[in-house]
């Protein structure tokens, strides 16, 4: 698998783990929310932390020809796929909510 396009995928993962942990850190605030930031913070966490790293490892890469290995990039790309889905899904959810 290609390094390309990779660095946008690693910036994706983690704009969307600094939401998940603003997200979970405000739903603190609400005790009907309870489970919420049980899973927003350590999922946001484990995100951002991935796509810090990841975002690192490609601009060495980019600058030694630093092999990178493959699991890696698949696992960028798994969780660039993860990061869509839940973003789409906290857009979509909302806005069809209501009309239901």
């Amino acid at each position: 698998m290609k390094a390309k396009g990779q660095k946008g995928f690693s910036i994706v993962n983690i704009i969307l783990g600094t939401i998940l942990e603003m997200a979970g850190f405000a739903m603190f605030a609400d005790p009907s929310a309870f489970p919420g930031p049980l899973i927003a913070i350590p999922l946001g966490l484990f995100l951002w932390i991935f796509g810090a790293v990841m975002l690192r490892k490609l601009k060495r890469h980019k600058e030694t020809n630093e092999e990178i290995k493959p699991a890696l990039l698949t696992t960028n790309l798994v969780l660039f796929i993860l990061s869509c889905i839940i973003l789409a899904a906290c857009t979509v959810l909302p806005i069809i909510g209501p009309m239901l």
